[in-house]
Protein backbone atom coordinates (compact mmCIF):
# COMPACT_ATOMS: atom_id res chain seq x y z
CA UNK A 1 0.00 0.00 0.00
CA UNK A 2 1.09 3.74 -1.13
CA UNK A 3 0.87 6.36 1.57
CA UNK A 4 1.83 9.98 -0.10
CA UNK A 5 3.49 12.17 2.24
CA UNK A 6 1.69 14.83 3.57
CA UNK A 7 1.43 18.98 1.29
CA UNK A 8 4.12 20.77 1.83
CA UNK A 9 3.54 23.58 4.46
CA UNK A 10 4.49 26.88 4.47
CA UNK A 11 5.51 28.61 7.35
CA UNK A 12 6.79 32.47 6.27
CA UNK A 13 9.38 33.51 8.93
CA UNK A 14 8.00 35.32 12.04
CA UNK A 15 6.47 39.17 11.43
CA UNK A 16 8.27 40.96 13.60
CA UNK A 17 6.36 44.99 13.98
CA UNK A 18 8.61 47.72 16.35
CA UNK A 19 7.10 50.57 17.48
CA UNK A 20 9.10 53.30 20.20
CA UNK A 21 7.06 55.98 21.70
CA UNK A 22 8.56 58.73 24.00
CA UNK A 23 7.20 61.23 27.21
CA UNK A 24 8.47 64.16 27.19
CA UNK A 25 11.03 65.38 29.73
CA UNK A 26 11.36 69.85 30.38
CA UNK A 27 13.54 69.78 33.86
CA UNK A 28 16.54 71.37 34.00
CA UNK A 29 18.00 69.44 37.07
CA UNK A 30 18.68 66.19 38.66
CA UNK A 31 15.48 65.95 40.61
CA UNK A 32 13.17 67.60 38.19
CA UNK A 33 14.36 65.15 35.73
CA UNK A 34 13.48 61.87 38.27
CA UNK A 35 10.34 63.67 39.07
CA UNK A 36 9.11 64.19 35.90
CA UNK A 37 10.21 60.68 34.80
CA UNK A 38 8.38 59.14 38.17
CA UNK A 39 4.85 61.46 37.04
CA UNK A 40 5.18 60.51 33.53
CA UNK A 41 6.40 57.33 32.89
CA UNK A 42 4.57 54.24 31.82
CA UNK A 43 3.27 51.82 34.24
CA UNK A 44 5.29 53.32 36.91
CA UNK A 45 8.78 52.94 35.63
CA UNK A 46 10.90 55.41 33.87
CA UNK A 47 10.76 53.13 30.56
CA UNK A 48 8.17 50.02 29.38
CA UNK A 49 8.35 47.27 26.93
CA UNK A 50 4.99 45.40 26.10
CA UNK A 51 6.18 42.42 23.66
CA UNK A 52 3.24 40.81 22.33
CA UNK A 53 2.89 37.27 20.22
CA UNK A 54 0.04 36.47 17.88
CA UNK A 55 -0.12 33.38 16.64
CA UNK A 56 -2.61 31.81 13.72
CA UNK A 57 -3.01 28.88 11.69
CA UNK A 58 -6.17 27.08 10.25
CA UNK A 59 -6.25 22.94 9.77
CA UNK A 60 -7.30 20.75 7.01
CA UNK A 61 -7.34 17.08 6.93
CA UNK A 62 -6.12 15.85 3.67
CA UNK A 63 -6.17 12.12 3.71
CA UNK A 64 -4.59 10.68 6.90
CA UNK A 65 -2.93 13.54 7.95
CA UNK A 66 -3.91 17.11 9.21
CA UNK A 67 -1.96 19.96 7.73
CA UNK A 68 -1.30 23.67 9.34
CA UNK A 69 -2.84 26.03 6.22
CA UNK A 70 -1.83 29.88 6.49
CA UNK A 71 -0.25 30.06 9.49
CA UNK A 72 1.94 33.00 10.81
CA UNK A 73 3.40 34.60 13.94
CA UNK A 74 3.56 38.38 14.82
CA UNK A 75 5.52 39.95 17.49
CA UNK A 76 4.27 44.04 18.15
CA UNK A 77 7.13 45.57 20.55
CA UNK A 78 6.22 48.60 21.61
CA UNK A 79 8.36 50.40 23.83
CA UNK A 80 8.22 53.65 25.51
CA UNK A 81 11.54 55.99 26.67
CA UNK A 82 11.30 59.12 28.29
CA UNK A 83 12.97 62.09 25.59
CA UNK A 84 14.56 65.16 26.93
CA UNK A 85 16.65 67.59 24.87
CA UNK A 86 18.61 69.60 27.52
CA UNK A 87 17.83 72.99 28.02
CA UNK A 88 20.45 76.02 27.50
CA UNK A 89 22.61 76.36 30.56
CA UNK A 90 22.27 72.50 32.33
CA UNK A 91 25.16 71.29 33.89
CA UNK A 92 27.19 69.14 31.48
CA UNK A 93 27.53 67.04 34.47
CA UNK A 94 23.64 66.40 34.66
CA UNK A 95 24.19 65.61 30.31
CA UNK A 96 26.42 63.09 31.09
CA UNK A 97 24.35 61.42 33.51
CA UNK A 98 21.33 61.41 31.50
CA UNK A 99 22.91 59.88 28.38
CA UNK A 100 24.54 57.05 30.48
CA UNK A 101 21.12 56.27 32.20
CA UNK A 102 19.52 56.84 29.03
CA UNK A 103 21.85 54.16 27.30
CA UNK A 104 21.43 51.47 29.93
CA UNK A 105 17.60 52.26 29.49
CA UNK A 106 17.65 51.17 26.09
CA UNK A 107 19.80 48.30 26.58
CA UNK A 108 17.75 46.97 29.11
CA UNK A 109 14.26 47.58 27.19
CA UNK A 110 16.26 45.59 24.27
CA UNK A 111 16.69 42.74 26.24
CA UNK A 112 13.06 42.55 26.94
CA UNK A 113 12.35 42.90 23.22
CA UNK A 114 14.64 39.89 22.49
CA UNK A 115 12.90 37.78 24.99
CA UNK A 116 9.64 38.32 22.75
CA UNK A 117 11.34 38.19 19.20
CA UNK A 118 12.59 34.64 20.82
CA UNK A 119 9.42 33.40 21.87
CA UNK A 120 7.76 34.64 18.42
CA UNK A 121 10.50 32.89 16.64
CA UNK A 122 10.73 30.04 18.76
CA UNK A 123 7.34 29.39 18.05
CA UNK A 124 7.64 30.15 14.24
CA UNK A 125 10.34 27.19 14.05
CA UNK A 126 7.48 24.93 16.11
CA UNK A 127 5.15 25.55 13.26
CA UNK A 128 7.96 24.20 10.40
CA UNK A 129 8.76 21.33 12.76
CA UNK A 130 5.37 20.15 13.61
CA UNK A 131 3.00 21.34 10.86
CA UNK A 132 0.64 18.06 10.59
CA UNK A 133 -0.39 15.62 12.98
CA UNK A 134 -2.47 12.42 12.20
CA UNK A 135 -5.45 14.66 13.06
CA UNK A 136 -6.69 18.17 13.58
CA UNK A 137 -7.44 18.09 17.21
CA UNK A 138 -3.96 16.21 17.85
CA UNK A 139 -2.13 19.12 15.83
CA UNK A 140 -3.96 22.17 17.38
CA UNK A 141 -3.76 20.84 20.80
CA UNK A 142 -0.03 20.47 20.58
CA UNK A 143 0.27 24.18 18.80
CA UNK A 144 -1.63 25.31 21.97
CA UNK A 145 0.40 23.50 24.62
CA UNK A 146 3.69 24.61 23.12
CA UNK A 147 2.76 28.61 22.74
CA UNK A 148 1.59 28.61 26.39
CA UNK A 149 5.15 26.99 27.43
CA UNK A 150 6.59 29.47 25.23
CA UNK A 151 4.64 32.81 26.94
CA UNK A 152 5.30 31.08 30.52
CA UNK A 153 8.91 30.86 29.94
CA UNK A 154 8.82 34.42 28.30
CA UNK A 155 7.23 36.10 31.54
CA UNK A 156 9.78 34.15 33.60
CA UNK A 157 12.60 35.66 31.77
CA UNK A 158 11.63 38.94 31.60
CA UNK A 159 10.34 38.84 35.64
CA UNK A 160 13.92 37.21 36.28
CA UNK A 161 15.85 40.08 34.28
CA UNK A 162 14.09 42.39 36.48
CA UNK A 163 14.30 40.42 39.74
CA UNK A 164 18.20 40.30 39.00
CA UNK A 165 18.82 43.95 37.69
CA UNK A 166 16.21 45.73 40.09
CA UNK A 167 14.12 46.69 36.71
CA UNK A 168 17.34 47.85 35.38
CA UNK A 169 18.74 50.07 38.07
CA UNK A 170 21.72 47.89 38.51
CA UNK A 171 22.37 48.11 34.84
CA UNK A 172 22.97 51.70 35.53
CA UNK A 173 19.16 52.49 34.48
CA UNK A 174 19.08 55.16 37.93
CA UNK A 175 20.08 58.25 38.21
CA UNK A 176 21.90 58.60 41.73
CA UNK A 177 22.77 61.82 42.08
Amino acid sequence: MFFAPPPAVVVPDTQIVERTSHYDIKATDEAGIVKEMNEKGPSSYWAYTNGGVNSWWDTKQVGATCVLVKPGVQVNINIVYPSWVPPTGVKPQVITKWDAMLKAMVRHEGEHAQFAKDQGNALTAIMREHSHDSSCERLESYLKKKSDELQRKREAADLDLDRRTGHGSKEGVAISW
